[in-house]
Parts: C-alpha cells; structure tokens; sequence
C-alpha cells in the first residue's frame, strides 16, 4: 500500500473507533469516546513503518495502537502507563491496557480496550451463550464476564493483595472501551438476539451496535465479493486484492457493511459447539 492510502485507511480507521457504538449498554463503566471527537484526526500522522507494522499486527493490537495514538494526541490527557504487567509474588495478577490523567480535572482513569467481532447462532436456549467466535473457540459472554469479574477489577484486587505499583497513581475510575460488529443470519428477527442480558455482568447489547450479516459459502454471489484484511475489518474498506481462507469477512457490493463468510454447514457445527459447552458449565 502506497502512502498516501496509508495513511487514509488510518485516517478512517480512526474515524471508525471514534463514531462506532459501544457493543454494550448498561453500565457506568462503559467509556464514552465523544471526548476525543474534537481531534483533528487529519494531522495525526504517525511514522510510515510504525503504521504499517501496527496495520500487519493482529486486530487488537491494532486498535490499542490506534487507542494510544488519539490519547497522545489530546490535549486533555496524559498517559501514564500502557500494557502495565501487574505482579504479586512473581504471579502475574493481570496486565492494565491504559492508565490515563484527564488533565483539566486530575482524574486517573483505567481503560480496558475490547475490539469484538461475533456471530449469533439462533435457536439457542440460552440467548447471551448464542455469540461465537467464527472459529468456533471462543464465546462472548465468557469474554465479557472475565471483562467484568476480573480486568476492570484489577485496581481493587492489585490494592487488596498490596502489589499496586508504587509509581502510579490509583485510578479513581476503571472503564472500557468496547466497540465492534455483531454478525446476524439475514432473515434472524432482531427480537430473538437484541435484547441478549449477560448474565454475571450489568451489561446488555446496545441497540445501537452495529451489525451486519454471516452467511455460509455459496448463498452469496463470489463475483461479488472482495476479501479483508485484518484492519480492514473496521471500515470494510478493501485496500488491495487478496484471497483468504474461509472463515473471513468480505466485502459486498449488495451490502453497506462487511459480511461474514463461513464454511458449509458453519451453523451445524456452532449449534454443536454451544451444546458441548453447555454440558461442561
């Protein structure tokens, strides 16, 4: 990719974090980035290979790349630590994505940074455990209670077992920062996945989120579809012509957002999936 593109696709990556809805609603805990709004992300101009290597990383080391880079940028803010290990006694307790100074207050926030893409697999009992990786591997809510139950508590846990870093200040406030796209059948009514409550968190979806649609290979037109790299998951705006692999997002000249490509019988499997993790809770 040649400079110019370079640095317009992050230009709108940029954009894209900025003005897409949290994933989740319900919670105080949720931050709001309509503070960082008033940049001129136009002038944020990070070195070439710097850029291009946090392009080619994964996705969300990408977006903590972004993160950081519209935090250095505002006025307003100061960072203090970033990707900080917290240790007690040689174990690791956790690892603090940002800890933040709001300079016109003094406040000290701690930000989580959660990039999420997952599929929602109808006909599930249980509609919060019907969110799935593509990969089958991983599961939404388990992401989201281990969100909430152990990273926007480490603070309060480091400060309990007496391992709080001696050079940082304690955070009066721990938030996170959630965005993404949920992935719907087509024809799935939005009564049976847009009220999804997880359970063992005070959060819901956000009505807000954005979406799109997954499909198993051969319901879409292919001379349709253009494949996407990795970063280009945020603005599903095709840079270059490449091939990837099924499972992957696309593209599609019929659709305003990426869609999902998923191997034959994708559903069947995921059904399975659910079910196998059901009878080991």
């Amino acid at each position: 990719m040649n400079e110019h593109l370079l640095y317009k696709a992050f230009q709108q990556d940029l954009e894209w974090i900025l003005n897409t809805p949290s994933l989740l609603q319900g919670s105080d805990q949720l931050f709001d980035p309509a503070s960082l709004t008033t940049l001129d992300t136009g002038a944020i101009k990070p070195p070439p290979n710097t850029l291009k290597n946090a392009r080619m990383a994964k996705l969300g080391h990408y977006f903590e790349f972004l993160v950081k880079t519209l935090f250095e940028a505002h006025p307003d803010y100061r960072i203090l630590a970033d990707n900080r290990v917290i240790s007690e006694q040689r174990r690791t307790l956790g690892e603090l994505d940002l800890l933040l100074e709001y300079q016109p207050s003094g406040q000290i926030l701690h930000l989580e940074l959660a990039l999420k893409f997952y599929l929602f697999v109808p006909g599930t009992q249980t509609p919060d455990q019907a969110w799935v990786g593509a990969g089958l591997h991983d599961f939404l809510h388990l992401k989201l209670q281990r969100l909430w139950e152990h990273q926007l508590q480490l603070p309060k846990k480091a400060q309990a077992a007496r391992c709080w870093p001696e050079d940082l200040p304690i955070p009066d406030q721990s938030r996170v920062w959630i965005p993404g796209r949920l992935y719907v059948p087509e024809q799935a009514p939005k009564q049976e996945w847009q009220q999804t409550e997880f359970s063992g968190t005070p959060w819901s979806l956000n009505q807000q989120a954005r979406t799109s649609h997954w499909f198993e290979t051969g319901h879409l037109d292919s001379a349709k579809l253009q494949a996407l790299s990795k970063a280009e998951w945020l603005n599903g705006q095709p840079a270059d012509v490449i091939e990837r692999p099924l499972p992957a997002q696309f593209c599609h000249s019929d659709f305003e957002l990426p869609v999902y490509v998923l191997p034959f019988d994708w559903y069947n499997q995921a059904k399975l999936a659910i079910h196998q993790h059901q009878q080991r809770l």
